[in-house]
């Protein structure tokens, strides 16, 4: 209860400190265009109203996802690869032809890599400065990206 009244009364006060990263519509838009798959893997630990929310101060609320991970939606939380497995299902799609894409190497990169999935480390201006250069092949993800368009370029390739 405490969680719904904050994403229903405090939440939206924040819409000033939300920011779009440089690209991320172009880049979404974009995957649709080429027919993928895109879901929002984000730690459910909020409704799924709270994920909407946040998804509509950053203008991506639009899009047609095939999943958004939320406290109603998911049964497993990062890093458990069950966490990502069900998302691929949910989605229609084969693991071995998935890939994750996230920020946090813990959460994001090891999980999905012990799930089956490529993976890509978006290294942005946040967490540089968290990233270490070595890393276990467990952490080291399939590829690097510092910019979002960058991921377009990835995904062809793969």
């Amino acid at each position: 209860d405490a969680t719904d009244e904050y994403y229903f009364n405090e939440f939206p006060k924040l819409k000033e400190g939300y920011r779009r990263t440089p690209g991320a519509y172009e880049t979404v838009n974009a995957l649709f265009e080429k027919d993928y798959r895109v879901a929002i893997a984000t730690d459910p630990l909020i409704r799924l109203f709270g994920v909407i929310l946040r998804l509509k101060l950053i203008g991506l609320d639009k899009f047609p996802y095939c999943h958004l991970s939320s406290a109603d939606t998911s049964h497993a939380a990062k890093p458990h690869p069950y966490f990502f497995k069900e998302i691929v299902e949910k989605c229609g799609c084969k693991v071995e032809e998935s890939v994750m894409v996230g920020d946090l190497i813990d959460n994001d990169i090891v999980g999905a890599k012990k799930a089956g999935l490529k993976t890509i480390l978006f290294v942005h201006d946040v967490n540089k400065d968290i990233i270490h250069k070595r890393l276990s092949s467990e952490e080291k993800p399939d590829f690097t990206i510092h910019k979002l368009p960058e991921l377009l370029e990835i995904l062809e390739k793969i």
